[in-house]
C-alpha cells in the first residue's frame, strides 16, 4: 500500500511537474520580427496587385534627407503597442482607378503580413507617387 501511495504521489508530482514545464516552454523567448522584414512582405503583397507597377522610393525634400538615419524608403513601418501601421509609396500602370486600385493594395498588404507576422497591421497608407503612362512606338510619332 505503501507504494500506491507513493505511486500516487508520484503522479501528483508528475502532474505538477508536466504544468511547469508547458509554462516554461510557452514563454521560451520572444519573437521580434523586423521592420524591414515587414516593409518587405507588404512590398510583394503591393507589387502582386495587378495594375501596380512598382514601389518607389518616397519624395523627401533635400533637408529630410540630409537629416535622416536611412535614404528614403519604398515601404515605411512603424510599430506601436496598438498595432502597425505601414506607408507605401507606389507607382501604378495607366488605365487603372486609383482610388479602387488603392483599396486592394490596403487589402492584400494588410491580410499578407498579418497572416505571415501574426502582427496586427492597423493602417495601411497608400501613397501614389507615380503613374506609367504609355509612350507611343517610335513608328507611330509620325
Amino acid at each position: 500500500m505503501a507504494a500506491r501511495n507513493t505511486d500516487a504521489g508520484s503522479r501528483a508530482a508528475l502532474k505538477g511537474w508536466k504544468g511547469i514545464m508547458e509554462n516554461r516552454f510557452k514563454s521560451a523567448g520572444n519573437v521580434v520580427i523586423s521592420d524591414d522584414v515587414v516593409a518587405k512582405i507588404a512590398s510583394v503583397a503591393a507589387t502582386d496587385i495587378e495594375g501596380v507597377a512598382d514601389v518607389v522610393s518616397k519624395a523627401m525634400n533635400i533637408k529630410k534627407f540630409f537629416n535622416s538615419s536611412s535614404a528614403a524608403k519604398a515601404v515605411h513601418v512603424s510599430t506601436s503597442g496598438s498595432g502597425t501601421v505601414i506607408d507605401i509609396y507606389v507607382r501604378l500602370k495607366e488605365g487603372y482607378k486609383i482610388s479602387a486600385l488603392a483599396e486592394r493594395i490596403q487589402k492584400n498588404v494588410k491580410e499578407q503580413v498579418q497572416n505571415m507576422t501574426g502582427t496586427v497591421v492597423t493602417r495601411v497608407n497608400v501613397h501614389v507617387c507615380e503613374i506609367d503612362l504609355k509612350k507611343p512606338a517610335p513608328a507611330e510619332q509620325k
